[in-house]
């Protein structure tokens, strides 16, 4: 879910509603093959309500505020005259982000993006010029089996972002005057999840969480395609974030019914749900709908066996995401 890739950048920048995150990857020759290293990574508390992640109005209100706190995770100063490639990767309350089925899709990318530009008008009252559209699509695989949520075999999901340009623009300036040059641009829920998909269950369906400071974003996933997605402020701590992650489970439950089993007698399989974050949740969380949690962090992603030791917070993860996927 990368908007407007030129090259490559070995720095990962996230911002969160009250963290920065850093991750610098480079390429250790001495390894054999280039093997990547983490050369560095950091994280910094932003001041309270200096950004405050919307999708519909500019996030904060202080640009250059965000530029010295930025400089301050860089070292303290602003960058040299030759600017940073940086991957920067953005809260997800930032955007408006869809699922967004169809029954097919115009092979062109040009009209793609105008059939999605007029989906996200039309459901989401979404319109205007100034957005930066950016999807990926599922197709469906035909299955033997009936499923509840199957359509015919060759239709779509899409999972699609828009963003708008004023709000995209105020954190690309201020990564501009701490001389930092956003190559790619990204949303940490949705990278996390490409991060993720490796570690992540092959059978018929589990869920995915992104734990933030601002929120959570949640995904139902089935046959490989997303078929369910909840993305949700926080504003009362992890109680709110048991309660609400709850409700979404046991709203996805009543949209997306299992299938019926050839033996009704049989077990129903656990539904693992991967959650990245410090959820803080109560073992017994979701044990009722046959759901087991199983939190992920960079010692469980297949990436950590071609990556060279090194430490990285949680609020980093994003931004290695972002690098890894620029």
């Amino acid at each position: 879910m990368t908007v407007f890739p030129f090259r490559r950048p070995h720095l990962g920048l996230s911002i969160g509603a009250g963290m920065l995150g850093l991750a610098e990857v480079r390429r250790d020759w001495r390894q054999g093959r280039g093997r990547l290293k983490l050369h560095r990574s950091g994280d910094r508390a932003l001041p309270p309500g200096l950004i405050r992640p919307s999708a519909t109005e500019p996030n904060m209100k202080d640009v250059t505020a965000l530029t010295d706190e930025l400089c301050a995770l860089l070292g303290g100063r602003r960058q040299a005259s030759r600017a940073l490639s940086v991957a920067l990767t953005l809260p997800d309350l930032c955007a408006r982000v869809a699922l967004l089925d169809f029954e097919s899709l115009p092979q062109k990318p040009a009209e793609r993006e105008t059939l999605l530009r007029w989906r996200f008008q039309r459901d989401l009252n979404l319109a205007g010029t100034d957005v930066r559209v950016a999807y990926r699509v599922f197709q469906e695989a035909a299955e033997p089996r009936a499923h509840p949520d199957r359509r015919e075999p060759g239709s779509f999901w899409v999972l699609a972002c828009a963003l708008r340009q004023d709000i995209v623009g105020q954190y690309e300036q201020a990564c501009e005057e701490a001389g930092l040059l956003p190559i790619s641009v990204g949303l940490a829920g949705l990278r996390l999840f490409d991060l993720c998909r490796p570690a992540l269950a092959a059978g018929e369906e589990f869920f995915f969480v992104h734990v933030a400071d601002s929120g959570f974003s949640f995904l139902g996933v089935r046959h490989g395609s997303p078929v369910f997605l909840r993305i949700k402020p926080l504003r009362n701590g992890s109680a709110t974030l048991a309660t609400e992650l709850l409700a979404t489970l046991q709203f996805y439950t009543d949209r997306h019914p299992q299938a019926a089993r050839a033996d009704p007698t049989a077990l129903e399989p656990a539904r693992p749900l991967f959650i990245v974050g410090d959820p803080g949740l109560p073992g017994s969380f979701a044990e009722s709908l046959g759901i087991t949690v199983l939190p992920l962090g960079l010692d469980d992603l297949s990436v950590s066996k071609t990556l060279a030791a090194g430490a990285l917070s949680a609020s980093s993860l994003p931004a290695l995401a972002g690098v890894l996927d620029a």
